[in-house]
């Protein structure tokens, strides 16, 4: 089944203590949040910036990075005994390119501009639910105007996300306010 409830569970833990001003726990709950699911990737950022304008010594957060990757080795012991073998194929391997289409599962920019649907039939075999085919979804690679829809969608993201990156630089010298933490995220 999904990860979700687990994954935003590590989250929140990780913005209360990043509003509580305890740093290291809040770096090491959000890496808890990515191993369960990496759908908060995109996060990572905002979550390092305001680290980094809210810790002192800078070094801190190298260390309290490393420290959090650190724990995350060692939980992957049980699972393989070399965890950073194992976590950089669970990277590479399993966690990206699952699906390379445009999805109409999910609200999403590209539903709008490319208006795919669903057919919906009879399983094939007894382990499938429904045979679901996608009608009119483009790959990803899909190349528009020079880009793939995968780097159009960066690029719009990094866009998008300027005025709030923007927002936080400017707050460099004042305490970053818990409702545009949570607003931002």
């Amino acid at each position: 089944g999904q990860m979700d409830a687990l994954n935003n569970l590590f989250f929140y833990i990780s913005l209360y203590f990043l509003i509580s001003g305890k740093f290291l726990k809040s770096l090491l709950s959000f890496f808890l949040s990515l191993y369960i699911k990496l759908s908060l990737l995109y996060l990572l950022p905002f979550i390092l910036l305001i680290l980094w304008l809210s810790i002192r010594q800078k070094i801190k957060l190298l260390i309290y990075g490393i420290m959090s990757v650190a724990a995350i080795l060692i939980l992957t012991l049980p699972i393989s005994p070399t965890p950073h073998i194992w976590l950089m194929d669970l990277l590479t391997k399993i966690s990206s390119g699952e699906m390379q289409n445009i999805t109409v599962f999910a609200f999403n920019f590209w539903w709008v501009i490319f208006a795919p649907w669903i057919s919906i039939g009879k399983p094939v075999n007894p382990f499938e639910f429904s045979q679901i085919t996608m009608i009119g979804s483009p790959l990803s690679s899909t190349i528009y105007w020079g880009l793939s829809l995968n780097t159009w969608a960066f690029a719009l993201f990094g866009l998008f996300t300027l005025p709030f990156i923007i927002e936080i630089i400017k707050q460099k010298n004042k305490i970053i306010s818990y409702e545009k933490i949570f607003l931002l995220c």
